[in-house]
C-alpha cells in the first residue's frame, strides 16, 4: 500500500516521545476506534500505485481491512494499520467473543503481522510460487478452522493470557497448509547468499550456504514501485540491473 504521511508521522511521535526502537525486529500497530477513519487520496503519480479508498467503516468504495508499510523516514520503522472494521461483513464476521470491538484486533492484526514479517518493505511481497494471488496472510484469509468453546455467546479459537479470540488461521510452509496454531519441527531455515559481478550491470546471487530453505524470493527493488520478484527453487539467480547504484541486501526473505 501507499505511504501515508499523516500516519507516519503520528506513529513516528509516539516513538520519539517514548524512545521506542525503529528498526525491523519491531513493529507497530496503529487501531483506531469507531467512527474514526484513514483514508488513500487516489493519486495517479504516487509510485505505490493511486489505491484511493478509506478504512472499512466507511459507506464508500473501494474499502480496505487493514494494511501494512514501512516508514519513509530514517530510521525506518514497520507498522501496520488496522481500522475498527465492525459490521462491516467484507472484514468482519460478526463472531466476537470479547464484544464488537474485537472487529479492529481479529479482522487484521494477525494477518498484516505474518505478512509484515515474511515482507517487511513494500515491493517485496512473498507469495507461493504455486499460488500468487495473495500475500502470505490472504492464503488463509476467511478460514477460521474449529472452535475451542464459546465465549459471551461467541466462538473462540485462540486462548492468549486466558483471554478468548478469534483469528483467522495462518500459513505455514511446513505442511504448506492453515493452521491454527504452530509447531516447529527441526531447525529454523538460514539465509545467506554471495553476489559476483558477471559483465556490466549484470550480477549471479548465490545462496547455496543457506540451510532448510526450500524456496527462494529474489526481491531487486531497482523499479520503484514495481513489484518485480524472482521466486523459484533455485538457490543460484542472474540479474541485470538497470542502474548503476546500491540496492537493499535482503537474505532474510527465505523460507523453510
Amino acid at each position: 500500500m501507499p505511504h501515508r504521511p499523516q500516519i507516519q508521522n503520528e506513529i513516528g511521535s509516539y516513538l520519539n516521545a517514548h524512545g521506542l526502537p525503529r528498526d525491523l525486529r519491531h513493529e507497530y500497530f496503529f487501531l483506531t476506534p469507531p467512527n474514526v477513519e484513514n483514508c488513500f487520496d487516489n493519486n495517479p503519480n504516487d509510485p505505490n500505485g493511486p489505491f484511493g479508498g478509506c478504512s472499512a467503516s466507511e459507506a464508500v468504495n473501494p474499502v480496505y481491512c487493514a494494511f501494512h508499510s514501512n516508514s519513509l523516514a530514517s530510521p525506518i520503522f514497520i507498522y501496520a494499520v488496522d481500522p475498527f472494521v465492525s459490521g462491516n461483513p467484507g472484514c468482519d464476521d460478526g463472531n466476537h467473543p470479547n464484544g464488537v470491538s474485537d472487529g479492529a484486533l481479529e479482522g487484521g492484526l494477525s494477518h498484516e503481522h505474518n505478512e509484515s514479517i515474511t515482507d517487511p518493505l513494500p515491493n517485496s511481497t512473498w507469495t507461493d510460487i504455486a499460488d500468487q494471488t495473495g500475500e502470505i496472510g490472504d492464503k488463509c484469509d476467511g478460514t477460521n478452522g474449529s472452535p475451542l468453546g464459546t465465549h459471551n455467546g461467541a466462538d473462540y479459537n485462540q486462548v492468549i493470557n486466558g483471554h478468548f479470540y478469534w483469528y483467522q488461521e495462518e500459513w505455514t510452509n511446513q505442511g504448506t497448509k492453515c493452521v491454527q496454531r504452530f509447531t516447529m519441527s527441526g531447525s529454523p531455515p538460514t539465509a545467506s547468499f554471495k553476489s559476483a559481478l558477471q559483465s556490466g550491470l549484470t550480477n549471479k546471487f548465490t545462496a547455496s550456504a543457506s540451510a532448510g530453505v526450500t524456496r527462494f524470493n529474489w526481491q531487486w527493488n531497482d523499479s520503484p514501485g514495481l513489484n518485480n520478484p524472482d521466486e523459484s527453487t533455485s538457490n543460484s539467480i542472474t540479474h541485470s540491473f538497470g542502474t548503476n547504484a546500491k540496492y537493499p541486501r535482503r537474505p532474510d526473505r527465505l523460507h523453510e
